[in-house]
């Protein structure tokens, strides 16, 4: 490939550039335009200019014209010897260059310069005749409500035609008419695209008729002989008693009683538990497994299930596959009868009439009316606009200059397909590059050499290349040089995250050494030591690169806490934000105000303002439960009377959203997310009239959509102001920025990896034909080549985000859960074979077999090769934010001080807590939830999916807390607590992924017998009393009175306990105690407390015994917590019953060790209890209400 001359490009036929980030791309098509006006004298409505957006559109439009304007500016200035080399060829004649830029300058508001959506309608509106297609045809920029009305006939026709439990298995796997259309709207309309499914597969209906046989014999077996097959497994002496426990074993009968009366509903995980197969694998040595017919008919029903579902997920994927035939056919012929078209359809229907019979005459007229043209953005065509440009120009001597880089194709999602351009650029005539980067400094661009520039294939294909990019000659290069007094350093910085993460702790790490760093280079802006130029750096020169809006808002968040303001710009769609759910909820009790319970969930949204407990007071506040009523009424009559909009605004005002939203964290994006759905509803209003109904059902549908590509649905910037730009990598291309961070360079996950319902790839045993694979015999085999273009685009992914810099760029790295698919392990740490089909399962394979320290090694050997341009920091563990004024200087005076205070308060008469009593730390206005956590160390889990892995720390205790606070104990339905846990899972930040987890650690909680005949099972709402609060008084202890009464008492008889109570350090106390008791619960007449404890003793159940747990309650001074809580509720039952015993009434407490809890395991594993004698309750009574010891 040659380095473009734009001086002798030639200006005919068929060309390809490949332009690099920064090499001056928009420049070069610039001087391309100018040559065809002035060498070929070509006017501005003859010369075509594409490219692929709107917003670009009107730049590059703007851009041509500002060229033109320059050039003549410099010829009526009689300067042509400041014109640029490329254009002095066609300056020979100045008078003659004059004319024809006043004419195109004249001219320009018919320059040909079009979105290709634009180009083609124009085309096809013009040419009707030699397009065959009607002269006028609406524009629908969204097909949805089609798609669903064709979905919804076929789901009528072809899916309610199948069996019951095909259905069955729909609803339990989420499939709707609506998910469906969801899920194949972007597969439709691509004629190009090979679709394989399974259509050779077996027909369920005979598996399913042996199903419902051998259910029925189950069915018949269980009704009849329950009580004998439930004494069999609780008699049989001769099975594994951790997997067989007698405690489990009524509620699997229950479970079982559920399934077989209500069906596949009620299905359940230890169903295998009643099959002979998991008896004879769970015998003792030289025992017999209990033997049964049920147990031999319960295995051959779970095989025949397995085969069943199989089955049906076959016949899904033959249905999809039918699906996307029949839509595609039906969408054709219901848009040509409506006159309608969308913009996937002007495509195809300029490549139909440019392929049919005068297709070529088509072209010819397309040729003389455009007799050249330049293609921007070319790395994001297909194959439809490939075809189109190819069939006008390929074998033309007309001037076709397409236009783009490989290595910045990122936009498959919306379609666009890279082999696509590569196909492309096989068949030019001829070929150029780009490869002076005229963005970035020299020593940065150096910094990129040294990582894209490896031996094996950067970018994955072969034929995708890195040209080493060069710097531009000094002197031209006109940029503001980043300079920090006390040294600049590499302009490649790599944060080297410590050991090995998980996700969440990766994350958590690399948020915060974002934030920070940031607030670094703000404060020494501040205080004069950085600067960009001759000016201090602005938080607006900085940009941190994200790849969906969910990091964003964590470093929005991250850099919030540190006093820094950010502003975030993404392509999210504006359907799926909060606003978009709360708005629909809000017009759906517009549309029925006297339903109560819809009225209630608008109540509850942020939009209205509500909370739990407010909207638990109006059930017994009727007065102002109408009043709400009244006020939905009122819009509801405006809405029908007036229209959307005014109802919209008026509700604005009387809920006065825009003061009391800027108030809440996100404010300004929550007005901003409203007010552009205002906006967006009340334009489908004006072009449709629909009612308030279908408003809500077009919302709901935007709301379930997928891949909607209107620029008008993508979030809007709320601020305009000079904020740090926290930008999303798709839409940061084509922007610019002094500093970049990219904090999650690190973050990766190949979906087609583990794709089930199928996946998109390009055969290369088909020329890289795209493929639609559902389920086809090379379902497994064909995976690798999906799994290989994800990498691919990783990899382009990372390259546009780190060009995006132009004086300094900051990237995260290090030992992270899969970062083992991301592109900078790629780069890095490739493959043996990195040709190979095998080479990203070799990737995975080869980094988890890495170490930390081999990670920084590479990373080290890096900054060596780079010449400087490179460098890595390590990241300490998080800390908490500590807010710093922007335009202080720690290290100097302050020119003024306040007087000092040199009295002494009495300190004694306050409120305290046992936490503080223990660690002189917490705050005793907050519930104790593990803030001690022993071993529990930083917030992270290990490598595995399991509850000893769960993150440790404060956060994730308390994130068990309030699931264990909010649930049903006696819900028995499979998955009962799901929502719950997903819900609180992401309120605290955690990884989703982790629901089966705590699914099963709450199973083993609630099933384990904590005392005999006592299980939180067992347990309902109204018995449990949730983070029972108490205050009492304490007329005056201290460390050694405590300790002496409790020794006393038998308290400290162990050496842990001993080493406990010598190490009490609180000064004396008078005032009053607070705390929180995690649970009260009653159970047969006795009163329990009980704690949760989520601290981590050791990676297995053996780690939870007895004589561990005693430890910990010594060590963590639980042993006084519990005494505390006792005396709690001592006092409150005293109170409370009129016999009050406490021998009678009060239980004990328990300490659940939440990780080590196995109902299956014998010994008790995971739960502590005890009973305080009654004496040492009432000698702590006595201490505590008059501080004097007694005996």
């Amino acid at each position: 490939m040659k380095r473009l001359d734009l001086t002798r490009a030639p200006l005919e036929g068929s060309c390809l550039i490949e332009a690099s980030a920064g090499t001056g791309k928009t420049y070069t098509i610039a001087g391309l335009y100018l040559r065809l006006i002035l060498e070929a004298q070509l006017p501005v409505e003859r010369i075509l200019v594409v490219t692929y957006t709107k917003a670009a559109t009107a730049e590059l439009r703007e851009r041509l014209r500002a060229r033109l304007v320059s050039v003549r500016q410099l010829l009526e200035r009689e300067e042509a010897g400041e014109i640029p080399a490329e254009l002095r060829k066609g300056l020979s004649d100045p008078l003659r260059a004059a004319r024809l830029l006043s004419r195109a300058l004249l001219d320009f508001d018919r320059a040909a310069v079009f979105t290709i959506h634009g180009f083609c309608q124009r085309v096809l509106q013009e040419s009707a005749f030699e397009s065959t297609r009607p002269f006028e045809l609406e524009m629908t920029p969204d097909p949805g409500e089609l798609i669903q009305a064709v979905v919804d006939d076929y789901w009528r026709h072809e899916v309610q035609a199948q069996s019951p439990g095909f259905i069955d298995f729909l609803q339990s796997a989420g499939i709707s008419p609506d998910a469906l259309a969801s899920r194949v709207s972007g597969w439709l309309n691509k004629p190009y695209m090979e679709v394989r499914g399974p259509y050779d597969g077996m027909d369920y209906k005979e598996i399913e008729d042996k199903f419902n046989v051998e259910y029925g014999v189950v069915c018949a077996l269980w009704e009849r002989q329950r009580q004998t097959i439930t004494e069999t497994l609780h008699s049989a002496a001769g099975l594994n008693g951790k997997i067989y426990r007698k405690a489990s074993m009524e509620g699997w009968f229950r479970s079982m009683d559920a399934y077989l009366s209500q069906g596949e509903s009620a299905w359940f995980e230890k169903f295998d538990r009643f099959t002979s197969g998991k008896l004879a694998d769970s015998r003792n040595k030289g025992r017999e497994a209990p033997q049964h017919p049920f147990f031999d008919h319960c295995g051959s029903l779970l095989e025949l299930r397995e085969r069943l579902r199989s089955a049906y997920r076959d016949r899904l994927q033959r249905l999809t596959a039918g699906l996307i035939r029949f839509a595609d056919a039906q969408l054709a012929l219901r848009k040509d009868q409506a006159g309608v078209q969308s913009y996937d359809d002007m495509l195809l229907n300029l490549e139909r009439a440019l392929d049919a019979p005068g297709g070529e005459r088509l072209a010819a007229v397309l040729r003389g009316r455009y007799a050249a043209a330049l293609i921007d953005e070319f790395q994001d065509t297909d194959p439809v606009q490939y075809g189109i440009f190819r069939r006008i120009y390929a074998d033309a001597q007309c001037p076709c200059y397409f236009v783009g880089d490989p290595k910045q194709a990122i936009y498959s999602f919306r379609g666009a397909d890279i082999f696509a351009y590569l196909r492309a650029a096989r068949g030019a005539r001829n070929r150029f590059t780009l490869d002076v980067n005229w963005r970035s400094a020299p020593r940065l661009i150096a910094g990129f050499n040294a990582l894209f520039r490896q031996p094996h294939n950067s970018f994955f294909f072969s034929r995708i290349d890195y040209p080493e990019a060069h710097s531009a000659p000094p002197g031209l290069l006109r940029r503001e040089v980043y300079r920090e007094t006390q040294g600049t350093g590499a302009p490649l910085r790599f944060a080297l995250l410590p050991g090995e993460l998980t996700k969440e702790a990766a994350r958590e790490y690399s948020v915060q050494w974002c934030a920070g760093e940031i607030r670094r280079l703000l404060a020494g802006a501040a205080g004069g030591r950085i600067h960009l130029g001759e000016r201090p750096l602005r938080a607006g020169d900085i940009a941190v690169l994200v790849r969906s809006h969910y990091q964003g808002g964590l470093i929005k968040q991250a850099l919030g806490a540190l006093g820094v303001h950010s502003v975030v710009r993404s392509q999210d769609n504006i359907f799926a934000s909060d606003e978009a759910l709360e708005l629909e909820r809000v017009l759906r009790a517009v549309a029925a105000p006297g339903n109560e319970p819809v009225v209630r969930a608008a109540l509850l949204t942020g939009l209205i303002g509500l909370d739990g407990h407010a909207l638990d007071a109006l059930a017994g506040d009727a007065h102002a439960l109408e009043a709400h009523h009244a006020r939905f009424r009122a819009y509801h009559q405006m809405c029908r009377e007036q229209g959307f909009f005014p109802m919209f605004r008026r509700m604005l005002h009387e809920l006065e959203l825009p003061p009391r939203l800027r108030a809440e964290p996100e404010g300004e994006r929550r007005i901003t997310n409203l007010l552009h759905l205002g906006e967006l509803l009340h334009r489908e209003e004006r072009a449709r009239r629909p009612s308030l109904e279908g408003l809500i059902k077009w919302l709901s549908h935007r709301r379930a959509a997928e891949n909607l590509e209107d620029e008008e649905h993508q979030l809007r910037l709320e601020s305009d102001e000079a904020l740090v730009q926290i930008v999303t990598i798709h839409k940061s291309k084509g922007l610019q920025y002094p500093v970049v961070f990219c904090p999650f360079a690190w973050d990766a996950g190949l979906r087609s990896a583990d794709a089930r319902e199928g996946y998109r790839f390009h055969d290369p045993g088909a020329d890289y034909r795209p493929v639609l694979e559902l389920g086809s015999e090379r379902f497994e085999l064909d995976r690798v080549h999906a799994v290989g273009e994800e990498l691919a685009e990783e990899l382009r992914l990372l390259y546009v985000a780190l060009t995006r810099a132009r004086e300094r760029c900051y990237l995260a790295w290090g030992k992270v859960n899969k970062a083992g698919e991301s592109a900078l392990a790629w780069l890095l740490h490739p493959p043996g074979d990195p040709q190979g089909e095998g080479a990203v399962a070799e990737l995975k394979r080869q980094f988890s077999a890495l170490s930390a320290d081999a990670l920084g090694e590479r990373l080290h050997h890096l900054a060596e090769v780079s010449g400087g341009a490179v460098s890595i920091d390590a990241i300490g563990a998080p800390r908490p934010p500590e807010v710093e004024v922007p335009g202080t200087d720690s290290t100097a005076p302050p020119p003024l001080s306040c007087r000092r205070f040199s009295r002494s308060l009495e300190e004694r008469y306050r409120i305290t807590s046992f936490s503080a009593l223990a660690a002189h730390a917490a705050s005793p206005e907050l519930p104790d939830h593990d803030a001690h956590g022993g071993e529990a160390g930083p917030e992270v889990g290990g490598g595995g999916r399991d509850i000893f892995h769960f993150p440790r720390g404060a956060r994730p205790g308390s994130c068990l807390h309030a699931i264990f606070e909010e649930i049903d104990f006696t819900a028995e339905e499979p998955h009962a607590h799901s929502a719950k846990v997903e819900e609180k899972l992401a309120a605290f930040g955690l990884d989703p992924g982790w629901v089966p987890v705590v699914n099963e650690m709450l199973r083993r909680v609630l099933d384990c017998e904590l005392a005999p005949g006592i299980r939180l099972r067992g347990i309902p709402l109204h018995k449990r009393l949730v983070e029972m609060a108490f205050y009492y008084p304490l007329a005056g202890i201290d460390p050694q009175g405590l300790r002496r009464l409790l020794q006393a008492h038998g308290v400290g008889d162990t050496q842990e306990l001993a080493e406990a109570l010598s190490s009490l350090r609180f000064g004396r106390i008078e005032g009053y105690l607070k705390g929180f008791i995690d649970l009260v619960f009653e159970a047969d007449g006795r009163f329990y407390l009980l704690d949760y404890k989520s601290n981590w003793l050791g990676g297995s159940a053996d780690a939870y015994t007895r004589p561990r747990m005693s430890q910990a309650m010594a060590r963590e001074y639980y042993f006084l917590q519990y005494l505390l809580y006792t005396l709690a509720l001592h006092r409150l039952l005293k109170r409370r019953l009129r016999d009050y015993d406490y021998e009678r009434h009060l239980g004990g407490v328990f300490y659940l060790f939440l990780r080590g809890i196995d109902p299956e395991a014998p010994g008790g594993n995971g739960i502590w209890h005890e009973r305080p004698r009654h004496s040492l309750i009432e000698a702590l009574d006595g201490y505590i209400a008059t501080g004097e010891e007694r005996a």
